[in-house]
């Protein structure tokens, strides 16, 4: 991104980015990732579907909760893989993801418009509820983590109490 001038956004599919990977990644001048971690589209499963072989990794990958919490201090992020609705969307700007994408919900809706609409009104209902007036906000709301996904972030070291002790700023 610095020589071409153009902001560069590294993407995985389907795996993960790990906190050493997105380090690795800023250091080389991107200024986003999209961590696409397991749960969405995975470039392993599609290329077993097209081959003959035994889909040994096709669940291979990093959980896209740990994705975030392990890289958007890092650098600033998009959480992809596994978001599926407007409520997992903003769990993900909760964690420090600064947006949310998804594919499957709106190609499979009959009325994507209609779909996107319901993303807003669930992201606007989950900021009233965590008193946040923006996204902004949303971004630094307490949040209590628990059962699995508080077990995966702390394997990886991550403190999952920050989560609940935070501060609007």
């Amino acid at each position: 991104s610095r020589d071409l001038g153009l902001p560069v956004i590294v993407k995985e599919t389907g795996a993960g980015i790990s906190r050493q990977s997105a380090l690795a990644i800023k250091k080389a001048g991107a200024g986003m990732i999209d961590v696409s971690g397991a749960g969405g589209t995975s470039w392993s499963k599609v290329e077993y579907l097209r081959s003959s072989e035994e889909p040994i990794f096709a669940e291979w990958g990093n959980p896209t909760c740990e994705c975030i919490a392990s890289c958007a201090d890092v650098v600033e992020t998009i959480a992809s893989g596994g978001v599926r609705s407007g409520l997992h969307a903003a769990k993900a700007i909760a964690l420090g993801a600064s947006f949310a994408g998804a594919a499957l919900p709106f190609l499979r809706a009959s009325d994507p418009a209609a779909e996107a609409r319901a993303w807003k009104k669930t992201i606007r209902i989950a900021m009233l509820l965590s008193g946040s007036k923006n996204v902004a906000q949303l971004k630094k709301a307490k949040i209590v983590i628990t059962g699995k996904t508080a077990e995966g972030m702390k394997r990886l070291g991550i403190d999952v109490d920050k989560f609940s002790q935070r501060k609007f700023v």
